[in-house]
């Protein structure tokens, strides 16, 4: 943990050496609706709860935490001698009325309805507070949340609530513990303590909770952006010290699962207790009552809980007198023990197992894939014996160890894989194990794969051409008639990629000969963004501002089912804009993710300019890397743009394959990685991310989970 928060302090570029600003209420004033309290960098200002009166003042006796915050000296009365007496306290206010998106009615009651996120409604009226910073930076605010309401940020500039991974909830004691926000943005308790966001300079942030009145007292600002510290995102399976364990015995995880094997019938797998020294004691240790045995006496010592069976791992069925039978495991046979003592393993995602063992000297440890009967290879498998730092431990080629050791076996596992973990000739012992989602590379589908138009084909409004992983669709370009489709004869750089055999007329003998060229479509109307009308295009061009993608006339849409890199035949008038837009969103790629190469005999590169257009007409290519399951828009305003198919490369052959962890695409895996998914995450910023790269865990969403993986593989490669 030291060394992944020393690299996010490198990481904290914008925080300056600036003291903190506090915002505090002061207990003897008062404060109405619009009341504002400010400091050098941020302005307060308090929502419209009721005309008629003030906001509620308290004063909360707090811990060390929060008192050291935000605690005031005030005067408060002794209960019991009814004298007034200087204490710490954090003076807060909240006011009558839940936040709701109407004015306040006659009767001073707020009115409309709560906010939700997916209508972006800010409150009106009611109990809220609106943070605004000069400057970009870092809120630490005093709240009292009931529990079961539903706390939100909220930018005013969009009504956008802040994500849950963007807030950190703490209660207040001796030190803070960190609270974990429900999926529904509530507690299950009632908390005392703080929240913590980023904010950026200018704009508003709008704290308050529906269905109650959030209790505020204040808030802390500190200049520049603070990096959340990563997830542990480590899953523990350890067994009970007072639990039984028998054949079949099964504990889980979130993402795993372990079961025992098929021992013995008429008792439990063995329970021990390993005093173990602080590299096990961290990752698995437990607290637990030993008996000190020169006074007798039960004390509280840290031990690893673990298990061990009766019989050796054999691959035939349990014996009337309760003992495994069969034959011991080879990596030749591939043969699974059916009874003994052995352990599976299955997880539910990818990721890396560190179990802890006690394994004997000169007793061969295998670790086995049940769909396959494989097992790991010795490099597969490390090996760490016990102590205050962990000792590697080398397996030799027979998969045994020279002395007797306890300590662990760390191994890679694939999502709902089965992993027998036993060694022959001997009772493993076994304590549990952690699990840590893995960032995986998919393996890459080394394909290359060719949509082309047909010589007698007929194509109209939508018509599809598919391959494997991809397919094309044409726009909506008329009603009455079909797509134009002609013939280019070409040269060697168009022929080699996507040329078919045509007859052609030779001009000076008018007789037909066989030439190779591409097959093309083109339609008869401009890509607009209005419906057809007759068989007319309606409404406007397209234009990068306004992402208002076509709807009618000349277009092609573009799916692929995995990443990769298009190289689509196109002719491409001169002066006219080209544009290849994600349907996602609307925006066009940019000029640089765009490659034009002019027919030869050699491709020649051709400049796209600023504005997207050409000086001179070109018959050739344009090639653009595809995410998956993204529809890509291919077109020209005020022009049909001819179309001849593409070549669909992905995995090996081509440009996209998935790095994990290059979010920036340079090619490297490094800090600069780290700062740019941070951003994404708590910014939404996309202008520098490679999404498929940055999403490191494969679940299709990039979060500071992904964030958490990419530090740790940076510090321990």
């Amino acid at each position: 943990m030291k060394k992944i928060l020393s690299l996010f302090a490198i990481l904290i570029m914008a925080i300056s050496a600036s003291a903190q600003e506090k915002v505090l209420f002061d207990p003897e004033a008062t404060y109405g609706n619009g009341a504002i309290l400010s400091s050098e960098n941020t302005v307060l200002e308090l929502g419209n709860d009721r005309a008629t009166a003030n906001y509620n003042l308290g004063l909360q006796p707090t811990k060390a935490y929060c008192s050291d915050l935000f605690g005031q000296k005030v005067m408060v009365e002794n209960s019991e001698t009814q004298e007034m007496e200087e204490k710490t306290r954090v003076v807060y206010i909240y006011g009558a009325n839940n936040p709701k998106d109407g004015e306040l009615d006659g009767e001073d009651k707020s009115s409309g309805v709560s906010y939700s996120p997916d209508h972006q409604n800010l409150p009106q009226s009611g109990t809220y507070y609106m943070i605004t910073p000069a400057k970009d930076g870092h809120i630490t605010a005093f709240i009292i949340l009931n529990a079961n309401k539903n706390l939100y940020v909220v930018k005013g500039s969009t009504g956008e609530c802040l994500p849950l991974e963007a807030l950190t909830i703490k209660a207040d004691g001796a030190e803070p513990t960190v609270t974990a926000l429900n999926d529904d943005y509530t507690l299950a308790a009632k908390t005392t303590g703080t929240v913590e966001f980023n904010v950026l300079g200018g704009e508003t942030y709008y704290v308050f909770c529906t269905g109650s009145k959030l209790s505020f007292g204040g808030y802390v600002f500190e200049e520049g952006i603070v990096e959340p510290d990563p997830v542990d995102t480590r899953e523990r399976v350890m067994f009970d010290p007072n639990g039984t364990y028998g054949n079949g015995a099964t504990l889980t995880s979130e993402n795993t699962k372990v079961v025992l094997g098929n021992d013995r019938n008429t008792a439990n797998y063995n329970l021990q207790l390993s005093a173990t020294k602080a590299y096990c004691s961290d990752l698995l240790g437990q607290k637990v009552m030993v008996e000190n045995t020169e006074t007798g006496v039960m004390e509280e010592k840290t031990r690893v809980v673990y298990v061990f069976g009766a019989n050796n791992p054999k691959d035939g069925e349990l014996n009337e007198e309760d003992k495994s039978t069969g034959d011991g495991y080879k990596p030749e046979n591939k043969n699974l023990p059916q009874s003994g003592t052995y352990y599976m393993i299955t997880p539910s995602k990818p990721g890396h197992i560190t179990a802890f063992i006690v394994l004997n000297a000169d007793k061969n440890l295998y670790v086995v894939k049940a769909s396959t009967g494989e097992c790991l290879p010795v490099e597969a498998l490390t090996l760490k014996s016990d102590g205050n730092t962990p000792t590697e431990v080398a397996l030799s080629e027979t998969y045994t160890i020279a002395a007797k050791m306890t300590g662990t076996v760390e191994f890679d596992v694939e999502a709902n894989e089965t992993y027998y973990v036993f060694c022959a000739g001997s009772k493993l012992s076994f304590g549990g194990y952690l699990f840590e989602e893995k960032a995986v590379n998919p393996e890459p589908v080394d394909t290359r794969e060719i949509v082309k138009f047909k010589s007698d084909g007929t194509y109209g409004n939508g018509a599809i051409e598919t391959s494997e992983h991809t397919q094309v669709v044409l726009g909506d370009d008329r009603t009455t008639k079909n797509y134009d489709l002609k013939f280019a004869v070409t040269k060697a750089y168009c022929s080699n990629l996507l040329g078919q055999k045509g007859m052609v007329e030779n001009t000076e003998t008018g007789e037909m000969v066989e030439k190779t060229g591409v097959w093309y479509v083109v339609g008869a109307q401009n890509p607009k963004d209005g419906p057809l009308d007759g068989d007319a295009s309606t409404g406007n061009g397209y234009k990068p501002a306004n992402r208002n993608l076509p709807s009618s006339g000349t277009y092609y849409m573009i799916t692929t089912t995995i990443p990769g890199h298009i190289t689509a035949f196109i002719i491409l008038n001169n002066g006219k804009n080209f544009y290849v837009a994600k349907k996602s969103t609307g925006e066009c790629l940019p000029i640089e993710a765009l490659t034009l190469k002019a027919d030869g005999d050699t491709p020649t590169e051709v400049a796209l300019k600023d504005d997207y257009t050409i000086d001179t007409k070109m018959t050739g290519t344009v090639e653009f890397d595809v995410e998956a399951n993204e529809t890509y828009y291919v077109f020209c305003t005020g022009s049909k743009l001819s179309f001849g198919g593409y070549e669909f490369v992905s995995g090996n052959g081509g440009q996209s394959d998935i790095v994990a962890g290059d979010a920036n695409g340079d090619g490297e895996v490094n800090v600069t990685d780290v700062s740019i998914m941070v951003d994404y995450v708590l910014n939404g910023s996309t202008e520098f991310i490679k999404m498929a790269n940055a999403d490191m865990n494969g679940d299709g969403d990039v979060n500071i989970t992904d964030v958490s993986f990419l530090v740790n593989m940076i510090l321990n490669r």
